[in-house]
């Protein structure tokens, strides 16, 4: 690998797990969109899964008395079958509808979560469902914090309980997409040296968000919270519509 594509991929490495390591949400999109120019097509979502591992686990270590065990337990039961049947399924070119899907989805999600209370504190059956979808998603998309951060962003959770189970439930999908990307032909072993050093700038980011959020209260973090996760959305839905475009 030249010496200005991996500086590169560490700076987006740090840079992504600071504003994850805050937000709980963003440096998965804002990673995918900074890989996607430095390494080869299908070693994007490999590469990814493994710095977001780094850097979502950290965060859970980091909080992990604020995980909310019910939450997690629920969503991640059915989180490997999802992950299991999207390997039956594995083609790049599905990502353009997921994408826009999901966009779409997290901006219906957010004016619901306006105009009901209901959708700020979901029944803990829906989490079931949840971990399935996830699961099947996140081999295509990579990124799926968007979709699933306004099911946690709860009234009866504090941010730190918002953080760190949306953190716990996304280490478990990318520790499933790696057996996944064996299987498909990855070589991890051959990246293993530039992966170790992506992985210690994902920690070290991950800290420093974490000292950043620290210093907000959960009234500011909420409105932060929901204004990445519409941000995001637009983003989705713009990249999904043109690479649809581009067919």
């Amino acid at each position: 690998m030249e010496p200005l594509v991996l500086i590169l991929l560490c700076a987006a490495s740090l840079v992504s797990s600071i504003i994850s390591g805050f937000f709980g949400l963003g440096g998965g999109i804002a990673l995918l969109a900074s890989i996607s120019f430095l390494v080869k097509p299908l070693e994007i979502i490999p590469v990814h899964g493994v710095i977001q591992l780094s850097s979502n686990f950290t965060r859970t270590l980091l909080s992990l008395k604020k995980v909310v065990l019910k939450l997690f337990f629920a969503y991640a039961i059915a989180l490997p079958i999802g992950v299991y049947v999207a390997s039956l399924f594995w083609t790049d070119k599905a990502v353009v509808s997921l994408q826009l899907f999901i966009g779409l989805f997290v901006i219906a999600l957010l004016i619901w979560r306006r105009k009901s209370p209901k959708a700020r504190n979901f029944p803990l059956w829906i989490y079931l469902p949840l971990g399935f979808v996830t699961g099947f998603l996140t081999v295509f998309v990579g990124a799926t914090g968007p979709l699933i951060a306004p099911f946690f962003l709860r009234d009866d959770m504090d941010k730190d309980e918002v953080i760190a189970t949306t953190s716990a439930c996304q280490s478990i999908g990318h520790v499933l997409k790696i057996p996944v990307f064996i299987a498909l032909g990855f070589d991890f072993v051959g990246w293993m040296p530039y992966l170790a050093l992506l992985i210690a700038m994902a920690i070290i980011g991950t800290y420093i968000g974490k000292l950043l959020l620290g210093r907000i209260n959960d009234r500011i973090f909420r409105i932060l919270f929901e204004s990445m996760l519409f941000v995001l959305a637009v983003i989705l839905i713009y990249k999904g519509l043109s690479n649809f475009m581009e067919w």
